[in-house]
């Protein structure tokens, strides 16, 4: 319908869309091609449409939310006419506006909305952004957990583990190695030298 210009604590004053010193970014609901509406009294003009950008009888013109005066896709109005302009280089566009101007006795009044504050830290933790380790990835929980900190000793869970027949003979005495029988030899033994003779002197 308009835009607020003037506040006081009884009534407020609106500029209407159709006002003649009134132009709003505007986009085409069909296709998005963005144009400017101008104000004409009770009707709205679009200028200066290229003849490629193709603007139909009937299409919705929406709100862009250029400027950030009007939030985008609020509808503006329906194209009822096109013609061209004077150097026959561009269209001209006439609308319907989509509000009973004349007749309307309830309005929307839409305020601005403070901007959304960033919180830091958040984002995606697995890739490691904003999680303040500088983008780094996060290290995985089976390498945090057998990595030892380094200057420390290792746990029992990072001792090797004993072979598991000497596990199962814990307790046991190893009995020691048997004489085996003598072989056959060319050399002879300690045991079988024979003793030194004793003489007379």
């Amino acid at each position: 319908m308009g835009q607020v210009i003037e506040v006081t604590p009884l009534h407020s004053t609106v500029l209407l869309l159709t006002d003649p010193d009134h132009a709003v970014p505007v986009s085409v609901a069909r296709n998005g091609v963005r144009l400017i509406v101008y104000g004409r009294g009770d009707r709205l003009e679009l200028r200066d449409i290229p003849l490629s950008a193709g603007v139909q009888v009937g299409d919705e013109i929406v709100t862009s939310g250029l400027g950030g005066r009007f939030p985008a896709g609020f509808p503006v109005g329906k194209v009822s006419e096109l013609h061209p302009d004077d150097t026959h280089a561009f269209l001209v566009g006439e609308l319907t506006p989509a509000a009973k101007l004349d007749r309307g006795r309830d309005v929307l009044l839409l305020r601005a909305g403070k901007p959304l504050r960033v919180v830091p830290g958040s984002g995606n933790r697995e890739s490691g952004v904003g999680n303040g380790n500088g983008g780094a990835p996060t290290p995985s929980p089976q390498a945090a957990a057998t990595a030892p900190p380094q200057g420390s000793a290792p746990t029992d869970s990072q001792l090797p583990i004993p072979n598991s027949r000497s596990r199962n003979n814990q307790g046991a005495a190893t009995a020691p190695p048997q004489n085996t029988a003598p072989t056959d030899s060319p050399f002879p033994t300690p045991n079988s030298r024979p003793a030194p003779q004793e003489t007379d002197q």
